[in-house]
C-alpha cells in the first residue's frame, strides 16, 4: 500500500516536480486486486497519484527526481525510452538528452504517440552496440515474454558505464519469480500477478539475476520528505544498473 496516494485531495500541498505545479487533486491509477497484499507487491496497486495538469505518475516523478538528483553521475547523451511516458519523453529533451521512443504498439497507438515514437520490439533492435548512454524502460519488463533477450539487447545497445532505468513490480515476500505458464488466460494472470497483462511477476532476487549478465547496481537514495513532496511511493527503489 502506498500511504502517499490514499487520498484524492491534495491536502499536504505536494507538487509535481515535471510540470512543477501544484494540484488540487490527484487523479486515479492502478488496480484494485488482493494478491498486490497478499504478495507485497511494491510499484503496483489503486492509488491517487496522476498529475492533473500534465499527468506524470508517481513513477514517472520516481524516475525523473532520480535523474535530476543524480545528473553527475550519468553519461549524457543518447538516450533510448521504452514504451515512453508523455511527461517523461517531453522532459528528457529540456534535460539535455537526445532522446529515442520505441514501443512495440506504436503502430496501433499512433493516436497517442507522435509521429516521432519509433515501432520496435526491445527484443529485436538493431541500434548499434554501445550506442546508448542511458535506456529507460518504466515498468515494462514485466509485460515481455523471453525477457532475456530484452536484458540481452540493452547490455548490448549500452555503453560502457552507461545506465540502465529499469523499475518493474516486484514481491517483497517471494525470493523467486514467477512466470506465467503460456496456458494461463488473462484471469489467471491477473488473480496471481495483480494484472492480466503482466507475463511475471518479479521476487527479491530479480536484482542479483540481472547483475549476473554484466552490470552493476547504482545506489540511488531519494529522502522520505522528497518523496512525500512529489507523491511518490515511500519504499519503491529507483533500479538503476550501469554497465561494467
Amino acid at each position: 500500500m502506498n500511504p502517499h496516494g490514499l487520498r484524492f485531495w491534495n491536502t499536504q500541498k505536494q507538487v509535481c516536480n515535471i510540470c512543477e505545479r501544484r494540484p488540487w487533486f490527484w487523479l486515479p491509477r492502478g488496480h484494485q486486486n488482493p494478491v498486490i497484499a497478499e504478495k507485497g507487491i511494491i510499484g503496483a496497486g489503486k492509488r491517487y497519484v496522476d498529475c492533473l495538469f500534465c499527468g506524470s505518475s508517481d513513477r514517472d516523478r520516481l524516475v525523473f527526481e532520480a535523474f535530476k538528483q543524480n545528473e553527475s553521475h550519468f553519461l549524457k547523451g543518447n538516450l533510448l525510452h521504452i514504451a515512453p511516458e508523455k511527461p517523461l519523453w517531453r522532459r528528457w529533451f529540456s534535460q539535455g538528452w537526445n532522446r529515442i521512443g520505441v514501443d512495440a504498439r506504436a503502430e496501433g497507438y499512433r493516436w497517442s504517440y507522435g509521429a516521432d515514437i519509433l515501432f520496435g520490439d526491445l527484443r529485436y533492435l538493431d541500434f548499434s552496440d554501445g550506442y546508448f548512454h542511458a535506456i529507460v524502460a518504466n515498468h515494462v519488463l514485466e509485460h515481455i515474454e523471453q525477457v532475456e533477450l530484452a536484458l540481452q539487447q540493452i547490455y548490448r545497445m549500452l555503453k560502457t558505464g552507461g545506465i540502465a532505468c529499469l523499475q518493474v513490480p516486484f514481491s517483497s515476500i517471494l525470493e523467486e519469480s514467477i512466470e506465467a505458464d503460456p496456458s494461463w488466460d488473462k484471469k489467471q494472470r491477473e488473480a496471481i500477478f495483480g494484472q492480466w497483462d503482466h507475463v511475471r511477476l518479479y521476487g527479491k532476487n530479480f536484482l542479483k539475476e540481472w547483475e549476473l549478465l554484466g552490470f552493476e547496481s547504482v545506489n540511488i537514495n531519494l529522502t522520505p520528505e522528497v518523496r512525500l513532496l512529489y507523491r511518490m511511493h515511500p519504499t519503491e527503489p529507483v533500479i538503476i544498473l550501469r554497465k561494467k
